[in-house]
């Protein structure tokens, strides 16, 4: 939404000005303008969903995953256990930035330009 809201005002207007369909301007000038807020709310995304998935499994008790495992070996006093597997949330939670870091700088390049 802030993407299409901070589109450029002057391309819109000369797309109007051109008798550019609505579909057409959203298409050729709103899409691309907004393109590059899209991955950044993709990243805020992934981050939510990776914790909301560890917090789910914790509190509601899965029988599979990570959050599971947390639980777990709290429960059974293995601490160091514990903290590798809170660790490796942390790492799959930053290669998914750094993945989304790489796609965003290969196929947005005019992203701040």
């Amino acid at each position: 939404m802030y993407g299409v809201q901070s589109a450029n005002e002057t391309r819109r207007r000369a797309a109007q000005t051109m008798k550019a369909k609505q579909y057409q301007i959203f298409k050729d000038v709103l899409f691309f303008d907004a393109l590059p807020y899209i991955p950044a709310g993709i990243k805020q995304a992934l981050s939510l969903v990776l914790i909301i998935v560890l917090v789910t499994e914790i509190l509601f008790g899965g029988t599979t995953g990570l959050g599971y495992r947390i639980v777990n070996y709290y429960n059974l006093y293995q601490i160091p256990q514990m903290y590798a597997a809170i660790a490796i949330g942390g790492l799959i939670g930053y290669s998914l930035n750094v993945a989304f870091n790489a796609f965003e700088k290969r196929k947005i390049h005019w992203k701040g330009k």
